[in-house]
């Protein structure tokens, strides 16, 4: 703390001569830390300003105090609640009997519908599209394991991640559709 202020008091004499306005007397300790290290000589830099070490000493403070954060919590941005349920009463009554890969490979069908452009604008036009899922009733349920693996589905995509393949389910990511021979889905790029 004593060199901070020697070191202020320095800064404040070298700017003042700089300027042209007339200072005291240089303080002894000024002149003693001159001896010691160059923290008054003008042609050297080496410290930094009072500023920086201020707000350097302040840093590390807040560090030592703050604990260490961990990542930010997943806020979704793609979708709602609403498509959650929506997709979750659709894959009930198209695939509440298949595995839970094969469920997911419906969800990744809807998204890829979206993305595709040709099949509504957002997630709930895309399942309520005329004709396109007819297992889908706003009538069905929403059981907690399949919107949990819905949500999961819904998260990874807003990190960024594709569709999934899962052979011999589905052997491309760029699939639009599926049928079910009632013990398993295949999906599919083109119509049948």
């Amino acid at each position: 703390m004593k060199r901070l202020l020697i070191a202020i008091l320095c800064l404040l004499s070298i700017t003042a001569a700089a300027v042209g306005i007339d200072m005291p007397e240089e303080p002894e300790e000024c002149a003693y830390a001159e001896e010691m290290e160059p923290v008054c000589a003008e042609e050297d830099t080496v410290s930094p300003p009072p500023e920086e070490l201020f707000y350097a000493e302040k840093q590390q403070a807040t560090e030592d105090i703050l604990p260490e954060l961990g990542p930010e919590p997943y806020i979704p941005r793609q979708w709602t609640d609403d498509c959650a349920d929506v997709i979750s009463r659709m894959v009930w009554g198209e695939a509440r009997g298949v595995s839970r890969n094969e469920q997911k490979l419906v969800v990744w069908t809807v998204i890829n519908r979206l993305e595709n452009g040709r099949y509504g604008s957002s997630l709930i036009g895309v399942v309520r599209a005329r004709g396109q899922f007819t297992g889908y009733s706003p009538r069905f349920p929403v059981t907690d394991a399949i919107r949990e693996m819905v949500v999961e589905v819904l998260e990874a995509w807003d990190r960024g991640e594709e569709a999934k393949v899962y052979p011999p389910f589905a052997r491309t990511p760029n699939y639009l559709y599926f049928h079910g021979d009632g013990q398993h889905n295949w999906f599919r790029e083109r119509h049948r």
